[in-house]
């Protein structure tokens, strides 16, 4: 039984330690939490497990359209089948309190942000790794029907892997729930949702459609910024006038990721082949981007390994070098016969 009345829960959305879940999560403690929930560590009876339990904010929990959107999303998150999205355990409308709430899996490790912040700087095959987890877990929500529209380093987690040999893995977190605040307020007013320094410009658009593509934007920015430790932004990287970070924002990107990295001191960082893929991944047009993160993260790992990615270019070289051999090594045949006649 929970240890709040349902008017107090509602009210705030502040959970006292003992507050029963679900009939299942009992609240430990407080661990963060932002505009749009609260986390908790709790603990989930039936299995003794602990788990971190997301309450929806009292702003959006009176809504009860926003209530059944929390719990529709959240089952489109359980159902995203990649290791590299942090895994949804329950979610629901709490019976007696009226809140929304989503258990996850509870995560070891930390922030991307933070693991970039404090250093040492990650390696070139350790950023590797990162994106190509990162790009499964884009690929399968994508896959799923899901658009993250908040894609940013605070939102990638490098979780104590559980698989001997491995530092990390990586997890996507706060699946469908930007979908969720993007798309009224309490007014009905639309708003946007996303620092502003990831978010694709369609983004900011009402009546534009977000697609797989949106995230792609962000993704590209984030590629940049971790293998490089620098914002593509030349504002975000300084303390100048915010106005100026904005005004240089709603131009879009408009020279090339070496461009910029050269313009920052740190041309050395960006691979042979991350241009192109850069610079597709930030088309203003959401339609001449890659349709989604699998195919983009397919282009990425192919640039930065130096192999093709297409299945014309890539596949028509190896032909051309099967037949070649083959040939070469028939006419040795052939050669070989008419000496031992001769």
């Amino acid at each position: 039984m929970s240890v709040q009345s349902r008017s107090s829960i509602a009210a705030n959305s502040r959970l006292s330690p003992g507050t029963v879940l679900g009939g299942d999560f009992v609240i430990a403690s407080r661990i963060g939490g932002g505009a749009m929930g609260t986390v908790y560590l709790a603990e989930q009876r039936s299995t003794g497990r602990k788990r971190a339990v997301k309450v929806l904010n009292a702003r959006f929990a009176k809504d009860p359209k926003g209530r059944e959107r929390f719990a529709r999303e959240a089952k489109l998150n359980a159902a995203v089948e990649s290791d590299h999205v942090v895994e949804v355990i329950s979610a629901g409308v709490d019976d007696e309190s009226g809140v929304p709430w989503i258990a996850m899996e509870l995560l070891e490790g930390e922030e991307l942000a933070g693991r970039v912040a404090k250093g040492p700087a990650l390696t070139q095959d350790e950023c590797l790794k990162v994106l190509e987890q990162l790009g499964h877990g884009l690929g399968a929500a994508h896959r799923a029907g899901l658009v993250h529209r908040d894609l940013k380093p605070e939102n990638v987690y490098l979780a104590r892997s559980r698989r001997a040999g491995e530092d990390f893995t990586v997890k996507l977190l706060d699946f469908g729930l930007a979908k969720l605040v993007s798309m009224h307020d309490q007014t009905g007013t639309f708003i946007g949702v996303g620092a502003p320094m990831w978010v694709a410009p369609e983004q900011g658009q009402a009546k534009a459609a977000i697609t797989p593509a949106s995230d792609l934007w962000a993704f590209a920015l984030l590629a940049f910024w971790l293998l490089t430790g620098k914002h593509y932004w030349k504002g975000a990287n300084d303390d100048g006038p915010l106005i100026a970070l904005i005004k240089e924002i709603s131009a879009g990107v408009t020279v090339t990721a070496t461009a910029r990295a050269t313009e920052l001191g740190v041309a050395t960082k960006v691979p042979r082949g991350f241009d192109a893929w850069f610079a597709r991944c930030t088309e203003r047009e959401p339609t001449k981007r890659y349709r989604d993160a699998d195919e983009a993260t397919l282009a990425l790992l192919a640039a930065l390994r130096g192999t093709s990615s297409t299945t014309g270019g890539g596949r028509a070289l190896a032909i051309v070098a099967i037949v070649t051999a083959v040939i070469v090594i028939a006419i040795a045949v052939v050669v070989t016969v008419l000496r031992m006649r001769g």
